[in-house]
């Protein structure tokens, strides 16, 4: 069982400088195998500096990221075991691609953790697996692939060397609706298979809606709200208060309700659906 956990952490952009930013203000968050959680925020509310935090590609300006009770930026800190635990999939991650065909770029990360030869293109092959890769492109050129093939040889890259946390920002970004629900589909199968913890940043209520089931709310560098999801988006005066958006399902049972039609709340338009039918069918008459 991995956790993560963050105490009182501080980052601050430039510090002692007139171009000093407070990204980050007391962070207190932990993180568990199994979880899957949905990060929202404005464009500049600090959820990327949170995730690089967490994955260690920066370090805080105060305060304290343990990994298994560990202090990932202590000297003496192994980062290889922070690799190990924790993978980042960037938003837009087949830039990441670089390598002659899909198979050697899966490999890179098993080989920079230490496996050679037959070990590492097993672990490549099992990733691409995972990833539900079709194995006639394995040794396609990974520039040639479509969006929704690049995007999981990208995460498969990741996966390779089989971390327990994944980290990813805006994954599904410039994919068609088929493509977004592929990889959607994939991150939760992954959450439930695998017991792997899903951070999944996000612009899209929906898709944290329908796949999260809980939530980090980020605001001017503040956590603001970490709760279950159905309590985040039942809040909805305090998320519009810093302009963030509430899903299509529950705007149209706001709406309703507007209207004195009573329906409980939906977290998707499918819920929103049932629930819209089922109080239509209270109010039928006999």
């Amino acid at each position: 069982m991995t956790n993560i956990t963050l105490k009182d952490v501080n980052y601050i952009y430039s510090p002692d400088t007139p171009y000093s930013i407070h990204a980050l203000k007391n962070i207190n968050l932990t993180i568990e195998s199994g979880d899957f959680i949905g990060v929202i925020g404005q464009t500049g509310s600090g959820k990327s500096s949170l995730m690089q935090i967490i994955d260690g590609l920066i370090k805080p300006t105060s305060g304290e990221v343990l990994l298994d009770g560990q202090d990932i930026n202590a000297k003496d800190y192994d980062k290889k075991q922070l690799r190990r635990k924790v993978g980042m999939v960037f938003q837009y991650p087949e830039y990441q691609l670089f390598e002659e065909n899909v198979l050697k770029d899966v490999c890179f990360g098993p080989k920079n953790m230490g496996i050679e030869g037959k070990g590492a293109e097993l672990k490549a092959r099992e990733a691409l697996e995972m990833v539900d890769f079709p194995e006639e492109f394995y040794l396609q050129s990974p520039f040639f692939l479509s969006g929704g093939q690049k995007r999981k040889a990208a995460i498969a890259g990741i996966l390779a060397m089989e971390p327990d946390v994944l980290i990813l920002d805006e994954p599904t970004a410039g994919l068609d609706p088929e493509g977004r629900e592929m990889i959607l589909n994939l991150i939760k199968r992954l959450n439930q298979e695998k017991n792997m913890a899903i951070i999944l940043v996000s612009h899209s209520m929906e898709d944290v809606c329908a796949y999260c089931e809980r939530v980090l709310v980020m605001h001017c560098g503040v956590l603001t709200m970490d709760a279950p999801v159905r309590d985040v988006f039942s809040r909805t005066d305090a998320l519009r208060g810093i302009d963030l958006d509430i899903p299509v399902s529950m705007k149209v049972v706001t709406e309703l309700r507007k209207r004195g039609i009573s329906v409980d709340d939906a977290m998707t338009i499918s819920e929103a659906s049932d629930n819209i039918l089922r109080e239509y069918r209270r109010r039928r008459p006999c």
